[in-house]
């Protein structure tokens, strides 16, 4: 796993349980690249566990395994599946089974649901093969108002909270390298 575990071991404070989850763009800031299995965790996840996630049932899951030309793209946790208008290329070869293919404009959005506005502890993981990593902040999940993992300004791959004690509401690591599938908890 990416170097991001442990970052939600309290609860989200005073949140804004408005909007959809977006994965891949928001604002004309967009990942590039292939993403695989997202999946939110209504816990935290310990570095020991990590390895056990296959087996965790998730609150919401996102294999992206549709087939090519999809503009539906099924939560198999049965919360709000995602929809798209700039679809991402679905159906390509992926890390477990197929992946999405976002070029930097494409995005998914799931309506807002309560599985998506954690009161509690949480975990998120996803399968990233970034292409690359384009200076305009290119989100890979992003929620308004709560959370978003992202590239920052400082070439840093940053996953960001909002209402966490001060000092623990958001956590960088190094950015994955291009054009090799990481796992990122």
């Amino acid at each position: 796993a990416f170097g991001l575990r442990g970052l939600f071991d309290w609860p989200l404070g005073s949140i804004d349980a408005g909007g959809s989850v977006v994965l891949g763009a928001s604002d004309g800031s967009g990942f590039q690249g292939y993403l695989d299995q997202a999946r939110l965790f209504a816990r935290n996840v310990s570095a020991q566990s990590v390895s056990q996630l296959h087996a965790d049932v998730p609150v919401a899951a996102f294999p992206l395994d549709e087939a090519a030309n999809s503009s539906t793209f099924v939560n198999a946790a049965g919360s709000s599946n995602a929809t798209c208008t700039s679809c991402p290329t679905s159906g390509v070869t992926g890390k477990v089974g197929r992946a999405a293919d976002f070029n930097g404009g494409h995005m998914l959005n799931a309506a807002n649901h309560a599985v998506f506005n954690p009161t509690g502890s949480f975990a998120m993981s996803v399968w990233v093969n970034p292409r690359s990593w384009p200076a305009s902040y290119p989100n890979i999940i992003y929620k308004p108002n709560q959370y978003s993992l992202y590239r920052n300004d400082r070439g840093e791959l940053e996953f960001i909270g909002v209402g966490l004690p001060a000092g623990r509401n958001q956590v960088t690591t190094t950015l994955p390298a291009i054009n090799q599938w990481h796992h990122i908890v």
